[in-house]
């Protein structure tokens, strides 16, 4: 049977009590005995024998206690190093799946362009064809060239990122501000915790102006349910004056800008119906109580 931790504090009782009765006896410790003491002593025989065979007893026991360690150090040491062959084991096939996972993203994205490659140049070729149709007798078809074919999978490319994000702006901006800041005040009062992967103030920072803020997440799926959420800050006493739209191109910016011209006219001359953008075009209902329309942003 193995020592337990009770068994080495009785064995250690034992040997105190030992101790502490020699002392008594030879006035003196252990370590200072001689036979000139014990002589001195006049011991009996039967004492003497009696505490021989009492510190031969100890001596048995500390020996038991002692070869039971070990035993249990040299199997902690052996599973100590399990331990270690197993962490490095482990760390092999964490590289492993670092190095497949790797691979497998750079052959996602080799096929994900090549796709587009060929859907931009099917549909390039097919708009030749047309065009080739139609103004044979006034200019030559356009040509399949290598850097139209690099613009067009460029503008392929830009417009899949650019899905992936949107645009607060009105969004109140101090000296030195803390952008991350900023937009978790808006998630707040929109009741939303979207994981963003980037954000950032557009353009030179000017006392008085709010910039806009453009916002990265993880998909456009994600970025159209901000969007269609984006309404209810209308009803947030901190951010009622913030509103959040799609990241467009310069030439988006523009029809968006003349849309929300024409929107701001039709507000003024007809104030029975309700006037949106919906779809890239000004839309309106007639006013009724409780009825709030979806709008674009």
């Amino acid at each position: 049977m193995d020592c337990t931790m009770d068994d080495w504090k009785k064995l250690r009782g034992e040997l105190d009590h030992f101790d502490n009765m020699m002392y008594k006896k030879f006035d003196c410790e252990l370590e200072d005995m001689s036979k000139k003491k014990i002589e001195a002593a006049g011991l009996l025989k039967a004492q003497l024998v009696d505490w021989i065979l009492g510190f031969a007893e100890m001596l048995c026991k500390t020996k038991k206690f002692n070869g039971d360690e070990m035993v249990k150090v040299k199997h902690l040491s052996e599973k100590v190093i399990e331990s270690q062959d197993m962490v490095i084991i482990l760390q092999e096939r964490l590289l492993g799946f670092k190095e497949d996972d790797l691979e497998t993203l750079k052959t996602s994205v080799r096929e994900e362009m090549a796709t587009v490659q060929t859907t931009v140049k099917s549909e390039l070729e097919s708009w030749s064809e047309i065009a080739k149709r139609n103004t044979a007798s006034v200019q030559p078809a356009a040509t399949l060239t290598p850097a139209k074919l690099k613009d067009a999978v460029r503008s392929a490319v830009e417009e899949e990122d650019r899905s992936r994000n949107f645009v607060i702006f009105n969004k109140q901006e101090e000296v030195d501000g803390n952008v991350e800041q900023a937009i978790a005040e808006v998630f707040e009062d929109m009741n939303e915790r979207p994981r963003v992967i980037e954000c950032r103030r557009l353009g030179k920072f000017q006392h008085g102006k709010a910039r806009p803020i453009k916002v990265k997440l993880t998909s456009s799926d994600a970025v159209s349910h901000i969007l269609r959420r984006a309404k209810v800050l209308k009803t947030s006493e901190r951010s009622k004056m913030t509103f959040i739209g799609p990241d467009r191109t310069p030439e988006e910016r523009d029809v968006h800008r003349a849309l929300v011209m024409q929107l701001k006219e039709k507000i003024k001359t007809d104030t029975e119906r309700y006037h949106f953008i919906r779809g890239g075009n000004i839309a309106s209902v007639e006013k009724t109580a409780g009825t709030t329309p979806n709008v674009d942003s």
